[in-house]
Order: structure tokens, then C-alpha cells, then sequence
């Protein structure tokens, strides 16, 4: 059949629909592949901030398959459980982990708030002790878990979101330890009546498996009570029946001896005690014990036992140390009612026998209470002040006063204390010291205001005339030193001219003059001499007060070296070595630290032996301060002279012997307090001195 014209063109026509076909689905397709692309994109953008979120918050997150497989487990979950979950499958669970309820009962797997959430259901704060034998400890947790569905609401696994509720629950357990305690005692009469109930009371609160309580009695340890009485620990409780004496052994004969908790991780490690065998065997696996003190002496011990390895808990031991307070409070109410009543014989003996004013005032201020020296200060027999207020004897005034005292010690619930500053009539001052504290009533409410007040006019006078002569000595140390530096100036200049012609005349007439008028003229010069060398040291130490710098960070090891050069010439005559430790840094006056080395080095080189001068000088830290020394091997100093050698003038030789004013080592003395230091010596005659002082830290200057 042959193909027509029309025929072509209606092929053609198809062809290029078909090409318009293919090339819609051509863009259909890519811009699906672009849709595609962003939306993995955006996928994985936040999946990187999920999992960023999963890393950063603190609660632990576990997600598992349907068939058990752990898919994701964030950091804080390792943190919490102390292991890593995802290296475990769920189905796997109950070989590796101990799980159980608030209650205490093991979990059935097929409960676990996970295993639930496979199945559909979801589980709101579910409380869950968990243990994994890497962890014996074990980790209390508030579990949320919610299954995870599909799209089409098929659930394909389960996520869990935890958090570590450990401590809440101790705490839980120890306020219900606590609890239980206080109830025990609350409802006994004696320690007998109360033993059982309180070891009960804290082996079932605190979830241990034995406890017992034992008491000291004429030197031995006698058990009051065990629980439970029966079961697996029957041998256990058959050997707390005999009586314990201080040399036997066992935990509470231990902790007995020795007044302190004692905690026992692993029973394997006790010291083989019968009693610590029975346990063994009935299971336990740590023990731990705490003393009960009654008077500052132990009085009886409380022991208990764990089925667990246990490490050592403070928390725990501290709660069972509140406990045995308890008991030993308990114990002491018998002796502590008849102290009381012997303390209230002797309270009414002191107020009415000590020379103070004591009273007592209820809320409203009124007097409910007041002693004898007050009633005859006061001018009234008892019976006209109780009741009455300071309204009713004081002018208003002064009333008002003692009752704004009074509230402020209610408020504050603090000792108020002061000094009352009054004029008699005779206008003679009159000083009342006055302290006034709250009181409290046995249930611990604030009921009054204890008042007591004394006359302490004799001791302000003195303390006001002590001050005065404090200011009238620190005055006259001024006019002193101001006068010692005025002195000492002003007599430079006739001495020096004194000093001058004495000598001028020496020089002159020394030829002319016969042999006694030269020998009294070298006597002028030579006092001249020594009068000037005293003035200038008289100058100095005027100037230590007077003059000084400003105490700023400084090299004690420079002004040493300054000081060296100063008697370079006298350390080369004398032969001397000189040696020194590595000087810190110091809070002082730079040129004064220099005299201070100077002065003592100087020392060090008169008062030598027939050996060449061997000086050392060192430095330690003593706390804020520094201690230097200067030591040497000169012809030492007599103990009995120690106080003397700091004091101005004295001397301990002549002048022939040893040339010197006596003021060098006061200068030191001066120069060491006004840095805030002291300064002393240690020295035998003929072995040498060695002179300490001590200078303030400069900060950062070293240890």
C-alpha cells in the first residue's frame, strides 16, 4: 500500500508530540532529581543539628530497633550509665544489666520502659535501678520512653530519653531513713524499747540486708538488737548473742576502739572474725559501722551489711552518723533531765551571786524575770518589776531605746551589744555595757530577750586616759625625733668649727707648743671627730621615721650590692669573703635596706677574729614575709647581751677596743620595724653572729 503524502505528515506529527513528550518528562525528571538534592540536603542539615542537640543536652538518649539493635546512643548517656549501651543488643539485656522498680522487685524484660515502646506504648518517668556488672555500683534513672513509628504509624523501633536521678533518690532514702528514726525514738521510752525498731527502720529505708546495734557495757559490747532475727544470717545472729570484748575481733569491736566509721568494701578483706564468716556465708558482701557518742565517749556501735560490693559511700556514712547522734541524743535524755535540773539550781546560784544586772523580757517587753542586784538598782522589790515594762521606769526616752534594742535583737535573732554612755545627776559620765541575745523555747521559737548590763565606768575612764597618753607619748615620739633631728643639724655647724680650728691649731703650732698643750689638742680634735661621727649617726637614726621612702617592691639583692661597694675599701683591708644566696623581691625603701646591709656587714668586719672575715647572707620565705640572715664567723656575742645591742648608745666594748657610737644596730632595729619586721640575733661569744630580721613579701616574689 503505498504511503501518502498525508500519511508523512501525520507521522511527522506524531514524531515531534512524541520528542515534546520526552522532552516534558526529561524536565519532570530533573526538576524531581533538583527536589531531590535539596531535600537531602536539608535532611542532612538537620540531621547534623540533631545529632548536635543529642550530643550537647544532659540527658541520655537511646534509640533501638524493633528487633533490639541499638541505633544511636548520645555521649550523655554514656556519661550516665558509665558504659556504652550501643555495644549491647536489647534482646541481650537481661544477661548483662540488673534492672529494677522504685519498689525494689526485679524488672521482667518484657516490662522495661524500652521493651514497651516497641510494642507500641508509651512510658512517662519511669523509675529504673539499673547495674551492669562494669558498674556494680548501679545508677537510679527517670526513663520517658515513646515508640517510633512510620509514616503509615507502623512502629519500627522505640527511644528512650533518661536522666541520672541517683542522688535525689539517696537523698530520698536517707530523709526516709531519718524519718523512720526519729519516729522510732519519738515513741520509745527507752533504748531497750527503740533498738529493734531503729535497726529495722534503717536496714528497710536504706536497703540493706542486716543491721545491728550493739551497746558498751562495763567494757564489753553487748547487742541490743539484730534485724532481720531470722532466715540465711540465723549463724550471724546466734554469734551477735555473745558479748564482744575490747580485744576481740570483728567490725564493731573496731570501730569501738577506735571512736571513728569504719567501712569494709569487701568482706573477703576483714580479718576472718567468726561473725564476718557467718556473714560471708549468708551472703554479704560489705559492711560498714559508725560509732554512737554519748558525752564525748562511744557508748554503742550501729553495724549493717550489704549483699552488694560496695565502695565506700560518704554521703551514706555521714547519714548513719546523724542517725547514731540521734541515738546518742536519745540516750542522754535521762542525763539530760537531771542536768537540767541541776542546771537551773546553778543558773539562779550565778545571777544572784555574779555582780551583773540580769533580766528577761517576754515579746510585749515586759519583764518576766530579773535578779536580785538589778531589783536594788532599780529601787523595787520583784513583785512591782514583773510584768511591768521599761515605760513604767525610765523616762520615755530612754524607754524607747531599750525597746528598739529589744525588737532589733527579736528580728535579727542576734546578740546585740553596747556601750551606754550616761550623766548622773551629780553630772558625773556613767558607762553601762549591755548585751541582750534572744530566747527560745524548746521547740526553737524566739519567746523573749535575755538582758544582762554591768557598770563599766572604771574601765572607760582608763581606757580614755590610756588614749590620751597613747597620743600624748605618740606626740612627744614626733617632738622627740624632730627634736633629735634639729639637735643633731643644727650642732654640724659649730662643731665643724670647732672640729676646724682645733685642728688648724694642730697644724700650726704643733712645733711651738710643749708636749702636754699637743697632747690636749689631739684630745679636742679627737673628741671633735667622735662628736661629729655621733651627731651624724644620731642624724641617721632620727631619719629612719623622719625621712624615709615610700615602701614600694625592691630588690633586697641590689641594696646588698649597693651596700658592698659602700665598704668596697673595708672588705679589701680586712681580707673578707663575702658570699650570698639569691636575694628576692621586697615591699621596702631601697636606700634604707642598703643602710640595713651596710650596717651589718659593717659590723661583721670590726668585730672580727684573728681570722679573715667569712660573712654569708640568705633569704627563705616565711609566709607573707621573707626572713634574711647575715652571718659570720666574728668574735660572737653573750646571750645575756642580745636585748642590749639594739638599744641606742649601748656598747659591749670600748672605744679603744672597737671604734663606734653604739647606735649602728638601732638604726637596723629601727630601719626592720618601720618595714613591718623584727629583727634578732643568735650568737655564742667567740662562734660568731648571725643576725636574722624580716622584710615583707613583694607579690609574686617566689616561696
Amino acid at each position: 500500500m503505498a504511503t501518502t503524502a498525508e500519511d508523512i505528515a501525520a507521522l511527522q506529527e506524531k514524531v515531534r508530540y512524541l520528542e515534546g513528550l520526552v522532552e516534558s518528562y526529561e524536565q519532570t525528571l530533573l526538576d524531581q532529581a533538583n527536589r531531590l538534592e535539596l531535600a537531602m540536603q536539608e535532611l542532612k542539615q538537620q540531621t547534623s543539628i540533631l545529632q548536635s542537640v543529642l550530643n550537647s543536652i544532659g540527658d541520655g538518649v537511646a534509640v533501638i530497633s524493633k528487633d533490639g539493635r541499638f541505633l544511636l546512643n548520645n555521649p550523655a548517656s554514656v556519661r550516665i550509665l558509665g558504659i556504652n549501651v550501643g555495644e549491647d543488643n536489647y534482646k541481650n539485656w537481661s544477661e548483662n544489666y540488673e534492672s529494677y522498680r522504685a519498689d525494689g522487685q526485679p524488672y521482667d524484660p518484657n516490662d522495661l520502659p524500652l521493651a514497651r515502646a516497641i510494642r507500641g506504648e508509651e512510658v512517662d518517668e519511669a523509675e529504673e535501678f539499673m547495674r551492669h556488672w562494669r558498674r556494680p555500683e548501679g545508677v537510679w534513672l527517670s526513663v520517658t520512653a515513646r515508640p517510633l513509628r512510620d509514616e503509615k504509624g507502623q512502629v519500627q523501633g522505640g527511644v528512650a530519653v533518661f536522666r541520672d536521678v541517683t542522688r535525689r533518690k539517696r537523698t530520698e532514702r536517707h530523709l526516709a531513713a531519718q524519718y523512720a528514726v526519729v519516729r522510732v525514738l519519738a515513741e520509745a521510752s527507752t533504748l531497750d524499747q527503740a533498738a529493734h525498731g531503729l535497726v529495722r527502720a534503717a536496714c528497710e529505708s536504706l536497703g540493706l540486708q542486716f543491721g545491728a546495734m550493739w551497746e558498751v557495757r562495763q567494757n564489753l559490747l553487748h547487742c541490743l538488737a539484730v534485724w532481720p532475727e531470722q532466715g540465711e544470717v540465723a549463724e550471724l545472729v546466734r554469734l551477735s548473742q555473745s558479748p564482744l570484748g575490747s580485744d576481740s575481733r570483728g567490725l564493731p569491736v573496731q570501730v569501738w576502739k577506735s571512736g571513728q566509721p569504719l567501712w569494709i568494701g569487701d568482706l573477703m578483706d576483714e580479718d576472718g572474725s567468726p561473725r564476718a564468716t557467718a556473714a560471708w556465708h549468708a551472703g554479704m558482701r560489705t559492711a560498714f559501722a559508725v560509732p554512737i557518742v554519748s558525752r564525748t565517749a562511744v557508748t554503742g556501735v550501729l553495724e549493717f551489711y550489704s549483699d552488694q560490693i560496695r565502695a565506700c559511700e560518704p554521703d551514706l556514712i555521714q547519714l548513719l552518723g546523724s542517725l547514731s547522734s540521734l541515738i546518742g541524743q536519745f540516750c542522754e535524755r535521762k542525763h539530760a533531765e537531771e542536768a537540767l535540773r541541776d542546771s537551773e539550781a546553778l543558773f539562779h546560784s550565778l545571777v544572784e551571786t555574779l555582780p551583773l544586772n540580769i533580766l528577761r523580757k517576754d515579746l510585749q517587753g515586759r519583764f518576766i524575770f530579773a535578779n536580785q542586784l538589778f531589783c536594788k538598782n532599780l529601787g523595787k522589790p520583784l513583785n512591782e518589776i514583773l510584768g511591768r515594762t521599761d515605760y513604767d521606769f525610765f523616762p520615755r526616752e530612754l524607754a524607747e531605746k531599750y525597746r528598739a534594742d529589744d525588737r532589733r535583737v527579736l528580728a535579727t535573732q542576734k546578740v546585740f551589744e553596747d556601750i551606754e554612755a550616761h550623766v548622773t545627776p551629780a553630772g558625773d559620765k556613767l558607762y553601762v555595757h549591755v548585751l541582750k541575745a534572744p530566747v527560745w523555747d524548746a521547740a526553737g521559737k524566739v519567746i523573749g530577750v535575755q538582758v544582762i548590763f554591768w557598770d563599766e565606768t572604771a574601765r572607760k575612764v582608763a581606757e580614755e586616759k590610756l588614749q590620751q597618753t597613747l597620743a600624748e607619748l605618740a606626740r612627744s615620739n614626733r617632738e622627740l625625733e624632730l627634736f633629735a633631728y634639729v639637735a643633731s643639724h643644727d650642732l654640724q655647724e659649730p662643731l665643724r668649727m670647732v672640729s676646724s680650728y682645733c685642728q688648724l691649731l694642730q697644724r700650726r703650732y704643733k712645733d711651738k707648743l710643749d708636749e702636754d698643750a699637743n697632747e690636749f689638742i689631739s684630745y679636742a680634735v679627737d673628741g671633735a671627730l667622735r662628736m661629729q661621727t655621733l651627731i651624724n649617726d644620731l642624724l641617721a637614726y632620727s631619719r629612719v621615721g623622719t625621712r624615709g621612702k615610700p615602701l614600694v617592691p625592691t630588690s633586697s639583692e641590689s641594696a646588698l650590692i649597693k651596700a658592698m661597694n659602700n665598704l668596697k675599701l673595708a672588705i679589701e683591708e680586712s681580707g673578707a669573703e663575702i658570699t650570698h644566696d639569691p636575694l628576692p623581691m621586697v615591699v621596702g625603701d631601697t636606700v634604707q635596706l642598703t643602710q640595713l646591709f651596710q650596717n651589718l656587714l659593717g659590723n661583721a668586719l670590726k668585730f672580727r677574729g684573728q681570722e679573715p672575715p667569712r660573712i654569708s647572707v640568705g633569704a627563705e620565705r616565711q609566709g607573707a614575709f621573707w626572713k634574711f640572715w647575715v652571718q659570720d664567723n666574728g668574735i660572737g656575742i653573750d646571750p645575756a647581751d642580745f636585748d642590749r645591742i639594739f638599744i641606742i648608745f649601748q656598747r659591749l666594748h670600748s672605744r679603744d677596743e672597737y671604734p663606734g657610737t653604739g647606735i649602728g644596730l638601732a638604726i637596723c632595729k629601727k630601719i626592720v620595724e618601720r618595714h613591718g619586721g623584727k629583727i634578732w640575733v643568735e650568737s655564742a661569744k667567740g662562734q660568731g653572729a648571725k643576725f636574722l630580721f624580716t622584710l615583707p613579701a613583694a607579690e609574686g616574689s617566689g616561696t
